[in-house]
C-alpha cells in the first residue's frame, strides 16, 4: 500500500469514527424514536458520504478559485473560508435528519447551534490526522477533505 492510500484510509476511518460519535451525541440530545446503535453508524456513514459529495461539488464549483488563490500564501485562511461554511450546511442537514424536522436545518437555538459548531470542530480536528500524515510522509493529498 502506498503512503497516500494509507493516509487516506486512516483519515477516512478517523472521520467515520468521529462522525459516528458526534451523531450519537446529536441523537442523544435531539433525536426521538431512534435505535441509537443502528442510527449512530448509519448517520456516521451518511455524514461521511455527504461530506465527500458536497465537498467535491461545492469545492469544485465555487471554492476552487479561493483555494487556488490562497493555498500558497494563506493556506489556513483558504481552509477556513472554504470548509467551515460547507460544514455548517452539512451539519445542518444532519441536524434536520436527527430531529426529523426541516426546522433543524434552520434552527438558531443555542443548543442546536452549539451542536453544529461542535460538529465543525470535530470535522476540522480530524483533518489534523490528514495534515500530520501528509507532513510525516511528505506527500501531496490533493483535495480529499470531507
Amino acid at each position: 500500500m502506498d503512503k497516500l492510500a494509507l493516509v487516506t484510509l486512516v483519515y477516512a476511518g478517523a472521520k467515520f469514527a468521529a462522525y459516528c460519535l458526534w451523531c450519537r451525541r446529536g441523537l442523544e440530545r435531539f433525536g426521538r424514536n431512534w435505535n441509537l446503535n443502528r442510527a449512530t453508524f448509519g448517520l456516521g456513514a451518511f455524514r461521511l458520504l455527504l461530506g465527500i459529495v458536497l465537498g467535491l461539488i461545492i469545492a469544485r464549483l465555487f471554492a476552487a478559485p479561493i483555494i487556488d488563490g490562497l493555498q500558497h500564501t494563506w493556506p489556513a485562511l483558504a481552509y477556513v473560508i472554504v470548509f467551515v461554511p460547507i460544514r455548517w450546511i452539512e451539519w445542518s442537514i444532519m441536524l434536520a435528519i436527527i430531529t426529523k424536522s426541516a426546522r433543524g436545518f434552520i434552527s438558531l437555538e443555542p443548543g442546536s447551534m452549539a451542536w453544529r459548531i461542535g460538529g465543525i470542530a470535530v470535522s476540522c480536528a480530524v483533518d489534523a490526522v490528514l495534515f500530520a500524515g501528509v507532513s510525516f510522509f511528505n506527500i501531496q493529498p490533493g483535495r480529499i477533505f470531507c
